[in-house]
């Protein structure tokens, strides 16, 4: 068997692990349900089960590191839990890095999840080796990370790529965040939802649940939800037009659950984005994901592969 990295993907639903090699190979991984309501040690219950199941029975001399992604802002200096909010309790100041570190005796490298997700793409996904790009994952909220100069940005204290809370309206919703008017209240799978509900498009049945349903409805062309997405491809444009003016990147890639509406979301974002934009910031190429359900693991692994990505090291 080649060299291998483990990797971890700490999600707020499912948490997988599996052993990657450089080309981005996944020889075996494992998933669980991840409960995160429940809380920290319920999510370290699930961590400890994925990673037992992928170690068992396997020896180490071909491991060339630990990576791992979760949700919620990790501390670059320390790989503790930086800010995480209440979807999983307890979780906000966890010290997941020694807790990894002391049980499997391999030092990990923590990431988050948008910052895995961006160098996923970079590494092997849709914009490998582009130099200068942003990934947004657009799932039940919005996450994301950036690339620069050909490395992860990751800010003074791993904080940077908070993209789902950009502000698209200075006077618009109020986001659990404290602001108002983020990105996510406009284009997350849950805002679209919510927005359907709030029309009477759909009915009473969980928020998370109703994307599939209303990707069915624009297929066929309903104009309510077609006027929904457009809406929020407007809101999307004034996010990535903020972004173009202050990172000038070539690429945006769009991945998660509610990257499937971008079919119906591109006409007003690309309309905003070139009223916003002028000259060649704003020729940006903006796509879908090419990469499947483990992109997440995927970049947790190559943020080990490819450590010269990460700032500081």
């Amino acid at each position: 068997m080649p060299e291998y990295v483990l990797a971890l993907d700490i999600g707020g639903t499912k948490t997988i692990a599996g052993l990657v090699t450089e080309k981005g190979e996944i020889f075996t991984s494992y998933q669980r349900k991840t409960h995160s309501s429940l809380g920290a040690g319920s999510v370290v219950d699930a961590v400890y089960g994925v990673l037992d199941d992928v170690l068992a029975g396997r020896l180490r001399d071909d491991l060339r590191g630990f990576g791992v992604a979760t949700a919620g802002w990790v501390s670059r200096t320390s790989g503790n839990i930086s800010y995480a909010t209440d979807a999983i309790p307890g979780w906000n100041g966890f010290p997941l890095k020694q807790v990894l570190w002391d049980r499997y005796g391999i030092e990990p490298v923590v990431i988050n999840d948008g910052h895995a997700a961006a160098v996923a793409e970079y590494v092997y996904g849709e914009a490998k080796g582009c130099g200068d790009m942003v990934v947004l994952t657009i799932g039940t909220g919005i996450g994301g990370g950036v690339i620069t100069g050909g490395r992860l940005l990751d800010g003074q204290e791993g904080l940077a790529g908070s993209l789902g809370h950009i502000c698209v309206d200075p006077n618009g919703l109020a986001c659990p965040c404290g602001s108002q008017g983020c990105l996510e209240m406009y284009v997350s799978g849950t805002a679209l939802a919510r927005e359907a509900k709030g029309r009477g498009i759909l009915g009473p049945a969980g928020l998370v649940a109703e994307g599939p349903v209303l990707l069915d409805m624009a297929k066929m062309g309903d104009r309510r939800v077609l006027g929904i997405l457009e809406e929020a491809g407007e809101k999307l444009g004034i996010a990535i037009s903020m972004l173009a003016r202050v990172l000038n990147m070539s690429k945006v890639v769009l991945a998660g659950g509610a990257a499937d509406f971008w079919d119906f979301l591109e006409p007003a974002c690309v309309g905003r984005l070139e009223q916003c934009v002028i000259g060649p910031a704003a020729s940006i190429y903006i796509g879908k994901t090419v990469l499947g359900p483990e992109a997440v693991m995927l970049g947790a692994a190559g943020t080990v592969w490819h450590e010269t990505l990460r700032y500081g090291q």
